[in-house]
């Protein structure tokens, strides 16, 4: 039932209110970190860096969902509306 709150409540507030500021939004970090660790991986050759790129998107992809996955469950338990506050924000 708190994941359709938090659908609702992500979708009433990105119509209302608009995207987060960039210091605050969790796609800019991802985008940090891709454009920092992508650097490493540029100046090889095609086949290097094709799997530096799936390798480098698996592993941010899998960084972002695991830790919002954790903070998410950690929330939980801890408060509903905790919980849901941050999964609005995240979503």
């Amino acid at each position: 039932m708190e994941i359709l709150i938090i659908l609702a409540l992500a979708l009433a507030a990105d119509l209302t209110l608009g995207e987060l500021p960039s210091t605050i939004h969790p796609v800019v970090w991802m985008g940090k970190l891709a454009g920092f660790l992508e650097k490493p991986g540029a100046g090889g050759r095609p086949w290097f860096q094709f799997i530096y790129g799936a390798a480098l998107t698996l592993f941010l992809t899998g960084l972002f969902a695991i830790a919002s996955y954790f903070i998410l469950s950690y929330l939980q338990s801890l408060s509903v509306v905790a919980y849901v506050v941050v999964g609005v924000v995240l979503l």
